[in-house]
């Protein structure tokens, strides 16, 4: 089985649920800590919006009546819209334990990286699905939901809430079996237990169908026989593929900039879909930088869409490597969830002094660095900092007293990464401000201090910053990942630094932000309150490596 976890490549197909199910998973829903139970709603929120964008709510509501090759149709536009499940978090499940039967029973076995075409995806056959039986075995209403619209079909139906199968597991099952030809007979304990006895009745008959495996002799493998990750795996590929917003923006910008018979560098080429696209556009020749296995796929992806004869594929590090000429355009997707985590300042000026002619042009040419204050709900900062409650926890569950470790947690710097739906549900405290802002074209840049001044629109607790980016890729053609507006494919998330201490804030306050130093940063945060004069300090260290721009 090829499924692993946190690919979540398949995870954006028109799933359907029984009216069972969406009762049972909507009640899920509701009793899950609020942080998760606003994630999960701003997925459904969001996959709402993106069928309504494309028309598709009539179709997507109308899907069980539909006829098969109809259905089929509709799941293939849905599916090529990249909308990702509303439980997928982090590309995995946040509902595992809990997903859908269809989920249950989609086994893989071909290449993870050909579940973009479904037509190519080895599925493994199984002789009953559960899935259509419990939909038979719903007591009223129709057979299946789609999960998108679950919410909203819950809502309508709130006797969805309380449904329950006509009959118990053990029925369900002898119906399944039933229906596939196979007839329970009861063996006793003592049969069940005997090592080496025959098996007979439904038991053997679900051996033959390779249904059953040895408990002794199961072994999984934890590595995959590639242990390549990073950019060399296919799963974050898919996921930038899936940014309709990121590659549909960088094909626009490489249709306006690239002219025929310029020379362009690709560096990055990851997929290779912006060198393809650059070739496409009339480039007499391609020079596609990529330094991680992935290159190899990139190659075949060159050769499938016959551009092959106009890119050079280099592997390596464009920093380590010649060109035989300068380029008239730099195209570089270097841009990482901490902005210039991926070295894109470093990089493009490098390439600016070595690869290109003095009138090159930059994709993206521009780049800013946003940030606004944040107050975090409170099983966020508990998560980050740990609790009374928590302490308490533990300490019945374990008899081990932690205070230790949460005093370490109190005062340790904390920096994550988190998904914008999840980060759109904050309470902001502030308008967004620049914080960095950069001119890729330049061969030096000055040291990095980010640095704003915010004032309070609220009342509030300034428990962290969340930043972002805005890239301008080309005349009138921007991307932002502002979590404001979150995208429901947006592969981006957005780097989040946690105060050491919360700052109280009063509508009209100044907040005065600042990251400082290389690799010891230190945030530093002050208020200025129109009613206290004077600033209150509180400044957070980040850890070697972490921090911002």
């Amino acid at each position: 089985m090829s499924c692993r976890a946190g690919c979540g490549a398949c995870c954006r197909h028109l799933v359907a649920v029984t009216p069972f199910e969406a009762g049972s998973l909507m009640r899920l829903v509701e009793s899950l800590p609020t942080a998760e139970r606003q994630a999960i709603r701003a997925g459904f929120a969001a996959a709402a919006r993106a069928i309504d964008e494309v028309g598709l709510r009539a179709e997507v509501a109308g899907a069980p009546l539909l006829a098969l090759a109809a259905l089929r149709g509709l799941a293939a536009r849905y599916f090529h819209l990249g909308i990702p499940c509303p439980f997928l978090q982090d590309e995995r499940c946040a509902v595992y334990p809990h997903r859908p039967l269809v989920c249950r029973e989609y086994i893989v076995t071909s290449p993870p990286e050909e579940c973009q075409t479904p037509g190519q995806i080895e599925l493994v056959p199984v002789p009953g699905r559960l899935f259509s039986h419990l939909g038979r075995n719903s007591n009223n209403g129709p057979a299946w939901v789609p999960l998108v619209l679950a919410p909203e079909w819950v809502a309508e139906h709130p006797e969805a809430r309380d449904l329950s199968p006509r009959c118990k597991g053990p029925e369900l099952l002898a119906e399944i079996l039933g229906a596939n030809g196979v007839t329970h007979q009861s063996q006793s304990p003592a049969e069940t237990r005997e090592p080496g006895r025959q098996r007979s009745g439904a038991v053997a008959r679900l051996d033959q169908a390779g249904m059953l495996i040895d408990g002794n002799a199961w072994n999984p493998s934890t590595t995959s026989a590639d242990s390549e990750d990073g950019f060399g795996s296919a799963p974050v590929h898919i996921a930038m593929l899936n940014d309709r917003e990121r590659t549909r923006r960088y094909l626009v910008a490489i249709r306006q900039t690239v002219q025929p018979g310029d020379v362009v560098v690709d560096l990055g080429t990851g997929s290779g879909v912006l060198a393809v696209a650059a070739a496409q556009a009339g480039a007499s020749r391609v020079y596609a930088i990529e330094a991680t296995v992935i290159a190899r796929v990139a190659r075949r992806v060159f050769e499938a869409n016959g551009v092959a004869d106009r890119i050079t594929l280099i592997e390596g590090h464009s920093t380590h490597i010649e060109l035989p000429e300068r380029a008239d355009v730099l195209v570089a997707e270097l841009i990482g969830h901490e902005p210039l985590g991926e070295g894109i300042l470093e990089s493009t000026a490098d390439a600016v002094r070595r690869f290109l002619k003095p009138d090159a042009r930059l994709i993206p040419c521009r780049l800013r660095v946003m940030a606004v204050p944040v107050e975090l709900p409170t099983i966020v900062r508990d998560r980050c900092r740990g609790s009374a409650a928590m302490l308490d926890l533990w300490h019945q569950e374990t008899g081990i007293d932690f205070t230790p470790l949460a005093a370490l947690a109190q005062s340790s710097p904390i920096h994550f990464n988190e998904k914008a739906t999840a980060v759109a549900a904050w309470g902001t405290l502030a308008e967004p401000e620049v914080v960095s802002d950069f001119d890729l074209s330049r061969l030096m840049h000055s040291p990095v201090e980010p640095r704003a001044e915010f004032t309070a629109t609220r009342d509030g607790r300034v428990d962290g910053f969340v930043l972002w980016f805005l890239a301008d890729l080309s005349n009138g053609n921007a991307l932002a990942t502002d979590p404001r507006s979150p995208r429901p494919d947006n592969h981006w998330r957005h780097p989040v630094y946690v105060l050491a201490a919360p700052a109280e804030v009063r509508c009209g306050d100044k907040v005065r932000f600042r990251l400082e130093g290389d690799r010891d940063r230190v945030a530093r945060v002050s208020i200025h309150s129109q009613d206290v004069p004077g600033a209150l300090p509180n400044q957070l260290p980040l850890a070697p490596g972490e921090g911002g721009q």
